[in-house]
This record gives C-alpha cells, sequence and structure tokens, in this order.
C-alpha cells in the first residue's frame, strides 16, 4: 500500500516520492491531488509501497534495532569508559 501524507518532519520514515507522497500543504486539495497521483501512476503507487515496507523491515524490525542495540553495546565495551559518581 503507497502512502499519502502531509509534511511531518519528525517522521524519519515518510520520504517524499521515496517512501510516501508527502503533501505540502494540509487542505483537502493537496491530500486529493496526492491521493489521485498514487492512483495514475501505478509504477510510482507500487515503487513507493515497495520501498516504505523495505524501509520499515529494515530500520524497525525487532532484529534490526537488536542488532543496531548490540553494535552500540559493544562500540562501548570496546572503549572501556568507566564512569567515576563523586560522593
Amino acid at each position: 500500500m503507497a502512502v499519502v501524507a502531509c509534511s511531518a518532519p519528525v517522521c524519519d520514515h515518510l520520504r517524499g516520492k521515496e517512501t510516501a507522497v508527502v503533501c505540502d500543504k494540509a487542505t483537502t486539495n493537496s491530500l486529493a491531488d496526492a491521493i489521485e497521483q498514487l492512483l495514475i501512476d501505478r509504477r510510482l503507487a507500487r515503487r513507493i509501497a515497495t520501498a516504505g515496507l523495505e524501509y520499515v523491515r529494515e530500520k524497525h524490525a525487532m532484529s534490526g534495532m537488536a542488532e543496531r542495540t548490540a553494535k552500540a553495546y559493544r562500540k562501548l565495551a570496546l572503549k572501556r569508559t568507566t564512569f567515576r559518581i563523586k560522593e
């Protein structure tokens, strides 16, 4: 399923023409134009749907999150940094 969304700068997964069609304005006309674009250009709709699914699987799957967390812990462990707490 292709995604149409209004501009949301804090949503890393909404990338215009890559993982979603992002509307510049939160108006009914802007939203209707974006939906119409996907209905007319089925190739774009399939590409966006596929890219969005791949992005979510890569960046937000539990295995990926666990691997990135383990990598961060390994990096910290290699630094062998200790912290002293003042009493």
